[in-house]
């Protein structure tokens, strides 16, 4: 467990696993990092984790997920991230992909493009999530199924889809 953990600015690249994988903490702060060539996720945020802040990063060429919130993260900001060629493994992975109760959150200005691989969704968000709210984003053409996946969960802006 930790208290105010900041990792930015750096780069990651040609992972067997996963870009960043970061849990059980308060007050994580994700920023300005480029993660390319992971045979995994990109990013992963879970466990707990409370009071985030991961913005302007660019997730690259992965395997699976670009950004995955999982296991309770709540109180997050997702701000001005890129992805672009996410799910190479084609396996149902998303460019954001945020699940298993993740809670009170803010997703703005980022941005998910497509290239020789899309995620299915540019942004997938179960029903076991709550208070989250999305607006200024750029999903067009990131994902080969549609843009948003939410079941309703998110509380929409403005986004280009």
């Amino acid at each position: 467990d930790f208290d105010d953990l900041e990792v930015t600015h750096n780069t990651i690249q040609d992972v067997k696993r996963y870009g960043m994988n970061i849990g059980r903490g308060f007050g994580f702060k994700g920023i300005g990092n480029t993660i390319t060539n992971a045979n995994g996720t990109g990013i992963i945020l879970g466990e707990g984790l409370t009071d985030v802040t991961l913005a302007h990063n660019e997730v690259t060429e992965v395997d699976f997920h670009g950004i995955l919130l999982t296991d309770g993260v709540s109180v997050f900001t997702l701000t001005a991230n890129r992805t672009k060629n996410v799910n190479r493994a084609n396996g149902g992975y998303n460019h954001i992909h945020i699940v298993s109760g993740c809670k009170d959150g803010t997703i703005t200005g980022n941005r998910t493009k497509g290239g020789t691989y899309k995620g299915d969704y540019s942004l997938y968000v179960t029903n076991t999530c709550t208070d989250i709210v999305r607006t200024g984003n750029v999903w067009k053409g990131g994902g080969s199924i549609r843009s948003v996946y939410d079941v309703g969960i998110t509380t929409a802006g403005v986004d280009i889809a």
